[in-house]
């Protein structure tokens, strides 16, 4: 009774968006903000899984919550007064950032200052929501208000708003870049940091990089890791390679960049670091984007540890292209199962996403089946799903990747482009899409070497 009830009144929601009456129809709209809220965190959680793509993405959870929030946005102003923009103190977040996506959406003045306020003076969970909701949202009245608001005194201010225009690809003009940079604020500098990664024209002098790959705080040198192996200097990969054992952040960076850029000997020191077991489960994940057959090859003893197996064997399958299934996999024993986020399907039912998604291995039939198909497997070659590949594949790879493995992905494209290509993974599917097509054009120019190969300096 209670899902045909259910059904019923979706079917009003989405009338209401075919067409919109003059007078609101409070309940209809009530079930756009209850399912957007809902749609909105689903969202976030499908960004993370292991068994969608950025198309299944697209076409499904985020689809049906941009048909709510357009519903809200259609429905006019006196919606905006009655529903959103009081529900920018709910108690429960997703709502939040629901009412604030479509208030920006809306596209009026009144919209964004009402997101704007929360963004400054709301509660912490407030908010985060609302420059959730600015990284996604926004007209063109949007850059102007952020750059006004790099005037404002709180370094928390501050680093939130560069966030947001690194999010968005928005230039930060180069005489706030001098007067920021003198402040002494950690989240501060490492947001600089990671905007200058997204913006070639932007001077970046050794002597900071220095200072920044040097300093206390693993954010600032996480985020000076990249940058600088995006500029092509050497001093950044000298320094992955002086912190690959680091239990922080940066560490977890520097060992993921040597698997993804390194030599042979970068990939036998990260297999060394198996050893540790603190470090373990993230050099695993770091191997996986090796694509050496010999990284796939490590990760085999580590199927027989529980505590890493399902990790081990995806690192393995995703160099190998082995899929998990039948024979290979392991029967799930019921009371070993442990309940990770729930993210709607296709057809509206829950199950679990994220690393809770992965696939535990059968370790003897894995490595059965490797005895026999590793004489296929050339060692000098990098491969992505047991084909080889190159820096030339990766935008088409990003397209139909897992939405849990295309962050270092990306990070690639990123570094081997030189800038050029910035893929935001946590903005719109559709807007990835869009980009990454776009960026096919580009491929013919990455470098294609290990990064110590093209380093200056």
């Amino acid at each position: 009774m209670e899902r045909t009830e259910s059904a019923s009144r979706r079917h009003q929601a989405r009338s209401l968006l075919e067409q919109p009456d003059r007078i609101p129809r409070w309940d209809v709209l009530e079930v756009h903000l209850d399912d957007a809220a809902f749609l909105s965190t689903q969202w976030d959680r499908a960004l993370e899984c292991s068994n969608r793509n950025l198309q299944r993405v697209k076409e499904s959870v985020e689809q049906r919550l941009h048909s709510h929030l357009d519903a809200l946005v259609v429905a006019g102003s006196k919606v905006a007064e009655r529903m959103l923009r009081p529900a920018r103190s709910h108690e429960d977040p997703e709502y939040i950032r629901a009412a604030c996506m479509a208030l920006l959406r809306s596209g009026t003045p009144r919209g964004l200052d009402s997101v704007l306020q929360t963004f400054l003076e709301g509660e912490p969970d407030m908010r985060k929501e609302a420059q959730r909701a600015l990284e996604l949202e926004g007209g063109e009245g949007l850059p102007r208000c952020l750059h006004l608001l790099l005037s404002h005194a709180e370094p928390r201010i501050l680093a939130a708003v560069l966030e947001v225009l690194r999010f968005r690809r928005i230039p930060l003009e180069a005489s706030w870049k001098e007067s920021l940079a003198r402040v002494e604020a950690p989240d501060l500098q490492s947001a600089l940091l990671r905007g200058a990664c997204f913006a070639p024209q932007q001077e970046v002098r050794p002597a900071e990089l220095r200072t920044a790959l040097q300093a206390l705080d693993p954010a600032i040198r996480e985020a000076a890791l990249v940058l600088g192996l995006v500029r092509g200097q050497r001093i950044a990969w000298q320094a992955c390679q002086q912190q690959l054992d680091a239990r922080d952040g940066a560490g977890s960076m520097a060992r993921l960049l040597l698997a993804i850029g390194g030599k042979d000997k970068d990939i036998e020191r990260l297999k060394s670091l198996l050893q540790v077991p603190e470090l373990r489960a993230d050099v695993l994940w770091a191997l996986g984007f090796s694509g050496r057959p010999a990284a796939a090859e490590a990760c085999l003893p580590w199927m027989h540890d529980k505590a890493f197996a399902n990790i081990a064997a995806e690192a393995f399958c995703s160099i190998v292209g082995l899929k998990l299934e039948g024979p290979l996999a392991k029967e799930q024993d019921p009371e070993d199962e442990e309940p990770g986020p729930l993210e709607e399907d296709l057809d509206g039912e829950p199950r679990p996403g994220g690393a809770a998604a992965l696939i535990a291995p059968a370790p003897e039939a894995v490595t059965s089946w490797w005895a026999r198909a590793r004489r296929g497997f050339d060692p000098t070659e990098r491969y992505r799903n047991g084909t080889p590949t190159s820096a030339q594949d990766l935008s088409t790879v990003l397209l139909g990747a897992p939405m849990r493995r295309r962050p270092p992905l990306a990070l690639e494209l990123l570094i081997r482009s030189q800038g050029r290509i910035g893929v935001e993974v946590r903005a719109w599917a559709r807007l990835q899409w869009e980009q990454l097509h776009a960026a096919k054009g580009e491929s013919g120019r990455l470098k294609a070497q290990p990064f110590a190969t093209a380093m200056n300096g």
